[in-house]
């Protein structure tokens, strides 16, 4: 009981302080719920649950409010009692707003009910009324979650209120009965209203009044739905690249982490598309390569790697160089005086004054800071090659240091080669650990690591062509499995595009549940079948 008070109180202050336009929309609705009831007669101390059932119809009221008529069964029951209820009531149900799709409600109203009982204990006091019609007031609250267009999931609580006493059997006081109710079943558009045909979380009518399409969750395919983008995102869902900056605006909220609605998400002065295409750079950090310049900065003023902290090698960072030293950060040794600059520097001498270098003769041919004896006898260095492990470090550094200039492991991590995938002539490879939203075609953030994969195939073998397939399980019928796997084809397709592959090189095609390749009778099977594939043409 106190939950029950805490959640009806809690839902009437969020009505009061947030209401929204739930119901206009909703049009004209029936349902049908069942449930349990649990007699709250105040001295019935055995009280048993007994089944509950109600037919519904509904309608908008207001914005916030619906009516709505309904009747059906109840039971009473206790260890030595049963009674059977036929209520009939009219209640009003208000909703505070909610996420699309998603109505919670608190409701109250009046009906009158029909009681009669069937089984009663010795104890019942004489003159009884064992049936009769007794008014009462049922309050509560509950939430409708749509499962597709035109459908919902409803679950409600209830406290009922009869005036008399003698509707519980079991109940040997004065006091007017009551019982509580939990309901769940479904709720069926019936006419009217504003309906979401498309199932994307915007109305039919808001829908033409902005211009995008009420049968296409995705009218501009850039695998957001119309909702996410007008509601979440705030970006143009007739326009796939919001902020024209050659990127998806689903790619860029669901993929890459970037603002859809801002071509240079770090404001690093690089758009989004060229870090990630054109200079493989993080689009949501500002500094790649944490050395204290911007990734713009690197490529319009220092012309240095964006991602080396240490474009040169010389062991001093492209910042240190460019804000601090005032060294040339593409140059190991900016003075030309035989010392690196990370050397001069921990030796405390001025990497912008040759003089103060290593006397420039033979006995350092490869100005690396180690004499060619030193080189030859004690490190056993190639006295010609300033880096000889080819490790990124010079070796004079790498001995001031303590590491090994023979060792390249000891020096700055190599950058790994990017994964690839292999595809070969008619022969369809499965991405696996693709992922899509439940009946939708837009794909999971989880899903980027093995796209990575198939794009650097694609990035680096210009020649290829292919057709990307989707397939389905056999749950539901063949045209909705075929138009859904279809949908979330061209999904991967936009996503390749999105990043850069020539649209004219990629097909998609949605085979639904024709193509199995495991029994559909077993989850293990029909997670097999739900797959996408890639076929090279070319």
């Amino acid at each position: 009981m106190f939950v029950f008070r805490i959640l009806v109180f809690s839902i009437c202050a969020l009505f009061l302080n947030s209401v929204q336009a739930q119901y206009r929309d909703a049009g004209f609705e029936v349902g049908i719920l069942g449930g349990v009831a649990y007699d709250n007669s105040t001295d019935v101390d055995d009280a048993q649950p007994g089944l509950q059932g109600r037919l519904l119809i509904a309608g908008p009221l207001l914005p916030f409010a619906q009516w709505e008529i309904g009747g059906g069964y109840t039971e009473l029951r206790s260890r030595d009692a049963h009674s059977v209820l036929t209520p009939a009531d009219m209640i009003l149900k208000l909703s505070p707003g909610g996420l699309p799709g998603f109505i919670p409600y608190i409701f109250g109203g009046g009906g009158i009910l029909y009681y009669r009982y069937d089984k009663f204990p010795g104890n019942t006091a004489p003159g009884t009324d064992r049936n009769g019609w007794v008014p009462y007031v049922p309050v509560g609250a509950g939430a409708q979650l749509r499962v597709s267009p035109g459908t919902q999931l409803e679950v409600r609580g209830s406290y009922n209120q009869m005036f008399s006493p003698d509707v519980s059997p079991a109940s040997t006081r004065a006091d007017d009965d009551s019982y509580f109710g939990v309901l769940a079943g479904l709720r069926f558009r019936a006419g009217g209203g504003n309906p979401d045909i498309d199932g994307d979380g915007l109305p039919n009518r808001l829908e033409k009044s902005i211009g995008t399409d009420p049968r296409n969750a995705d009218s501009d395919a850039d695998s957001l739905s119309d909702d996410k983008e007008y509601n979440t995102y705030k970006t143009n869902p007739l326009n796939r690249d919001t902020d024209d900056d050659g990127l998806g605006d689903g790619a860029e909220a669901q993929v890459h982490g970037t603002d859809a609605l801002k071509p240079d998400t770090d404001g690093d002065g690089l758009s989004d598309f060229e870090e990630l295409v054109q200079y493989k750079t993080s689009p949501t950090k500002t500094d790649s390569d944490d050395d204290g310049l911007s990734d713009g900065r690197e490529i319009s003023e220092s012309k240095t790697d964006p991602k080396k902290p240490d474009s040169d090698g010389d062991g001093l960072s492209d910042g240190d160089e460019v804000n601090k030293y005032k060294t040339d950060p593409k140059k190991m040794d900016t003075d030309g005086g035989t010392v690196a600059d990370g050397l001069e520097v921990e030796r405390r001498s001025n990497p912008l004054d040759a003089s103060d270098d290593v006397k420039k003769v033979a006995e350092d041919s490869d100005r690396d800071g180690l004499t060619d004896a030193d080189e030859i006898n004690k490190y056993h260095t190639n006295p010609k090659k300033m880096d000889t492990d080819g490790g990124t470090i010079a070796d004079g550094l790498e001995v001031e240091r303590g590491t090994n200039p023979l060792d390249p492991k000891d020096d700055l991590p190599p950058t790994p080669a990017p994964q690839i995938m292999v595809f070969e002539l008619d022969k369809p490879v499965v991405l696996p650990g693709i992922q899509f939203e439940f009946n939708k075609a837009i794909i999971k953030p989880e899903s980027e690591s093995i796209l990575i994969q198939a794009y650097n195939s694609l990035n680096e073998h210009q020649e290829i062509e292919v057709e990307i397939s989707g397939h389905a399980d056999a749950i539901g019928s063949d045209e909705y499995n075929r138009v859904l796997s279809a949908r979330r084809a061209e999904s991967v397709r936009q996503w390749m595009i999105n990043k850069g592959i020539a649209a004219t090189r990629l097909t998609s095609i949605g085979y639904g549940e024709s193509r199995p390749v495991a029994s559909n009778d077993t989850e293990e099977g029909r997670a097999l079948n739900r797959r996408i594939e890639f076929k090279r043409t070319k």
